[in-house]
């Protein structure tokens, strides 16, 4: 769309001008063939001979631009030159005062192929002429041979690369007869034509491939001559091959029933062979099952005593380390009044519905490790065992938190399945680790760690024990 609007708008413009009176534009040929990869002269003149030195010479294709060569203002202008000629042409000025002048293209490209208009153009008149450029290639010299023989005919081929346009082939007998073409085929590779071509021969004579440039007319050619004895002494060769081929099959064929027989011979033994080796492996695989079971017991059995190893040395580890804490309750500074604290602060009861009360420890912790042992005589609805600081305790807050000063862990049920049932009673021992931040519990028949938390610096003050009793909840501490 864009071209053919220049097209017009240079007409326009040119139309302006006063028509062509003062000199004529001549190709000096109206075809030029030029060879692939040379150089290709388009030439146009003056006539009358007219100085072109001051005038524009365009030379363009179906557009004034992009163009291919302009020649302006005494010299050449690339700057609208079309991208596939830069680089690549030359005008020849040497006789340019007498009106003649020649565009140069290098390295020619069957893009290059097709119509070009030599364009003149003075301060009071222009003109032009029409040129055409044809490329040609020619390609390497056939390369015959022979396909094959099939059915009394041999097949003979002829193979050549590198020619443009398409060229034209045939195969001619040494007789002067063109003998028909079984199948021909073109194929394209960088612009290039590969050709190859086929006969069927039946007869001896001398075949030559012609392939011909239909442009220049030039030609290649390559011969191959076929001898009339051949074909007899394929026929005799392949009566041969025939007779050859039959005996070979009746003796591959009495092998093979030999092969067969000894084949089925030989599969009964390997059944045979096979049926007891796998009874075998099935009673080595059954024994090894067994000791693999026996084994797996015994692994396991060793894993559960090490564990139970392992957590007794935790416990013992933490006892020695510890200064255990022989609780006394503060009846003085409960946390939540409602508390029934017995036997000289040793023993706690919760009997109030629908209210949880809290009680703290008399002794205060400041450095080092402690423990205590804490008896849960009942515990149906859980309680909270932990540490409190007395520099933050709030006793009119009713939930234990860091921020209220109390720093607890919640026994429930679901935590203490594996050592107690619900509701029988349970012996824990809790572990305090100031310089740790650390607080952890133990199952006290077990010797096993049930829970451990690392509460930081959120409690820095005096720390108490600290218990929370829910309904029917009762603890004591002998």
């Amino acid at each position: 769309m864009a071209t053919s609007l220049q097209l017009i708008v240079a007409l326009l413009l040119l139309n302006q001008l006063p028509p062509a009176e003062n000199f004529n534009v001549i190709a000096q040929e109206k075809l030029v063939t030029a060879t692939l990869g040379k150089a290709a002269k388009l030439t146009c003149y003056l006539n009358p001979a007219t100085s072109a030195e001051h005038m524009e010479v365009r030379w363009y294709r179906s557009v004034l631009r992009p163009y291919v060569h302009l020649y302006e203002n005494g010299k050449s202008d690339y700057n609208e030159q079309m991208q596939e000629f830069h680089g690549r042409t030359e005008l020849l000025m040497e006789n340019i005062i007498k009106g003649n002048v020649t565009l140069i293209i290098h390295d020619v490209r069957p893009s290059d192929e097709g119509l070009y208009n030599c364009f003149f153009v003075s301060s009071s008149s222009y003109n032009g002429a029409e040129q055409e450029l044809k490329v040609k290639a020619i390609g390497l010299e056939p390369l015959t041979h022979i396909e094959n023989y099939h059915q009394g005919e041999i097949m003979v081929s002829c193979q050549s690369k590198g020619w443009y346009p398409e060229p034209e082939v045939m195969w001619r007998r040494s007789d002067g007869a063109i003998v028909p073409l079984l199948n021909s085929q073109a194929t394209v590779a960088n612009g290039l034509f590969n050709i190859e071509a086929s006969i069927n021969v039946s007869s001896g004579f001398r075949f030559t491939c012609v392939i011909t440039n239909t442009i220049s007319n030039e030609v290649a050619q390559s011969s191959i001559s076929i001898s009339r004895n051949i074909f007899g002494t394929i026929q005799r060769s392949n009566t041969s091959r025939f007779v050859v081929l039959t005996a070979s099959f009746v003796v591959t064929l009495i092998f093979l029933l030999v092969f067969v027989i000894l084949f089925h011979s030989m599969e009964e033994k390997n059944n045979k062979e096979k049926e007891l080796l796998r009874r075998m492996l099935q009673s080595i695989k059954e024994k090894n099952n067994k000791e693999k079971d026996q084994l797996t017991k015994e692994i396991y059995k060793m894993t559960k005593e090490t564990r139970e190893l392992k957590s007794d040395n935790e416990f013992l580890r933490r006892m020695l380390q510890s200064i255990k804490v022989d609780i006394t309750l503060d009846t003085g500074y409960h946390v939540y009044n409602g508390l029934c604290i017995s036997y000289g602060g040793k023993s706690v009861v919760q009997n109030l519905p629908n209210r949880e009360f809290g009680v703290l420890g008399l002794q205060e912790l400041t450095s080092g490790r402690h423990y205590w042992v804490v008896n849960i005589l009942r515990c149906w609805n859980g309680c909270i065992v932990g540490v409190a600081d007395k520099s933050k305790l709030n006793p009119h807050l009713h939930i234990p938190s860091p921020q209220n000063g109390i720093y607890a862990l919640w026994l429930w049920r679901g935590d203490f399945k594996y050592c107690k049932a619900p509701g029988d009673p349970l012996r824990i021992m809790v572990c305090l680790e100031i310089e740790n931040r650390s607080i952890s519990v133990f199952c006290g028949e077990t010797k096993m760690l049930i829970h451990k938390r690392y509460f930081g610096e959120c409690l820095r003050g005096r720390l108490c024990p600290f218990f929370r009793l829910s309904l029917g909840a009762e603890i004591n501490f002998f």
